[in-house]
């Protein structure tokens, strides 16, 4: 078999992070006020938070050269169908949570539950990867008890920073 040129669609995921201050009630009205500001924060005051190497490149779709030349600025369009889905990670406390992505609630319902399906199979499969089912039902229980400890700890630390009353007010 003859080698042949290809060019590969890749993106590569960058996060940028930056604090918003808002006067707010409670953390929910804090949330959405920051929802409604956000893009109104300058560029300038994003940081990157990618470190290189915690991001791996998707490479989707592969194109013979004859294809690309084809296609020429076409093939850029693939681009437009991908879309990506942040799982945001709390690698200190061991617990996660989807960042819900405004065009993943535009898709047709049906569309929503084949994708969801997708990534949660997907999901499961490397975290049960090389352990059968108790094993992995014995990490859960294992895993609870241990956020369960974290945040026992956190709030002990918050309450010798800033005192009993300030520490339990900082916590809520």
């Amino acid at each position: 078999m003859s080698l042949q040129k290809f060019h590969v669609l890749t993106t590569r995921p960058v996060i940028y992070s930056t604090v918003i201050t808002v006067e707010a009630e409670s953390d929910e009205e804090a949330y959405s006020l920051a929802e409604d500001i956000v893009a109104t924060v300058p560029k300038d005051a994003w940081q990157v938070q990618s470190a290189q190497g915690d991001y791996r490149a998707h490479h989707f779709l592969a194109l013979p050269n004859e294809v690309f030349k084809e296609e020429g600025n076409e093939a850029a369009a693939f681009f437009e169908h991908m879309r990506y889905y942040i799982l945001g990670a709390n690698c200190y406390g061991g617990d996660g949570e989807p960042v819900a992505q405004p065009w993943f609630e535009k898709l047709p319902k049906d569309m929503q539950v084949d994708v969801a399906y997708d990534w949660a199979r997907a999901l499961m499969q490397r975290a049960m990867r090389g352990m059968t089912m108790d094993e992995f039902n014995a990490h859960n229980a294992r895993t609870k008890a241990r956020r369960e400890d974290l945040v026992i700890e956190h709030l002990a630390q918050l309450e010798a920073k800033y005192g009993g009353e300030a520490g339990a007010a900082i916590a809520e």
